[in-house]
C-alpha cells in the first residue's frame, strides 16, 4: 500500500490528512477523479479516536482529475480491500476508507 499512498500523493498534491480521509465514495471511476472534502485529524495517533474535519483551506475542497494509471491502481486496491474484508469478517470496521488498515480503521 505504501507505493499506492506515495503515488497518489505525487500525482495529486494532497496533504497527508486529506489523502487518509479519502473514502471510496470520493473516487469516481467514470470521470477519473478524486473529490477532496475532508481531512483526517488524529492528534493522539489512536486508530479509533480520529476526526474527519474540513480541509485546511476552503480552496482545498475540490475535485482532482487523475490519470488512467492511478485509476487502475485504485481499482486493483479496491479489489484487494474487498477480499480482505471477506477474510476479516466481523473484525473489519468498514468505514469505506480507501487507505484503511487491515482492520478497516484509517491509516
Amino acid at each position: 500500500m505504501d507505493y499506492l499512498l506515495f503515488t497518489t500523493i505525487a500525482y495529486t498534491g494532497l496533504r497527508i490528512g486529506e489523502l487518509l480521509a479519502l473514502k471510496w465514495s470520493d473516487f469516481n471511476k467514470d470521470i477519473n477523479s478524486l473529490r477532496v472534502t475532508k481531512t483526517l485529524y488524529n492528534p493522539r495517533n489512536n486508530i479509533k479516536e480520529y476526526e474527519l474535519l474540513t480541509p485546511k483551506t476552503v480552496g482545498s475542497i475540490c475535485t482532482i482529475r487523475i490519470d488512467a494509471m492511478l485509476v487502475k491502481m485504485l481499482k486493483r486496491h479496491e479489489i484487494k480491500q474487498k477480499e480482505l474484508k471477506l477474510q476479516q469478517g466481523d473484525f473489519y470496521h468498514d468505514n469505506q476508507f480507501i487507505f484503511a488498515r487491515n482492520d478497516g480503521h484509517p491509516q
